[in-house]
């Protein structure tokens, strides 16, 4: 299970979708659960409360990052009076 869930995460990453802990914590249940049903036993279907950090611990290769925030720089370009002044230049 986890062997998916680290290759899941791999390839959400790699579409340019980084995964949240919230799906990650989703598709683990969702996997457990899966397995519970398959297994017949519904013992295997919970998670613990520090699953997700216990995951990303013993996968250290998909490590959480916060998202930054957007340069000043960047923002102030994309900024409308701007941008039409910039073209305006152009003509």
């Amino acid at each position: 299970m986890e062997k998916a869930l680290q290759d899941w995460c791999k390839q959400l990453n790699d579409w340019g979708f980084p995964p949240r802990m919230y799906l990650l914590l989703a598709m683990a249940k969702a996997l457990a659960q899966q397995r519970a049903d398959e297994e017949e036993d519904p013992t295997l279907a919970g998670l613990g409360k520090r699953w997700v950090g216990n995951f990303l611990k013993r996968h250290p290769e998909l490590a959480a990052k916060y998202g930054t925030q957007l340069d000043h720089q960047r923002a102030y370009a994309s900024h409308l009076p701007t941008l039409r002044d910039y073209f305006r230049m152009l003509e």
